[in-house]
């Protein structure tokens, strides 16, 4: 799988977790719910982030590539 699409794969897990947030504000849910639906948006965003530096860090090491990005 390559990064990008791993990234991919992340923001809609993201999505999903945030669309639960958003039921949850309209049928209540219990406390411990609210607490691992948000440790597992941090996370993945912690994720997201550590795929962003990967890629990043592979453009900066091809020149090419860096040329394109910018």
């Amino acid at each position: 799988m390559r990064l990008r699409a791993r990234i991919e794969a992340v923001e809609q897990a993201i999505r999903r977790e945030m669309n639960r947030l958003e039921k949850a504000a309209i049928a209540p849910v219990s406390e411990e719910i609210l607490t691992s639906i948000h440790t597992v948006l941090e996370q993945l965003e912690k994720e997201k982030k550590r795929l962003e530096g990967l890629i990043n860090r592979h453009i900066d090491q091809h020149p090419g590539l860096k040329r394109d990005q910018q």
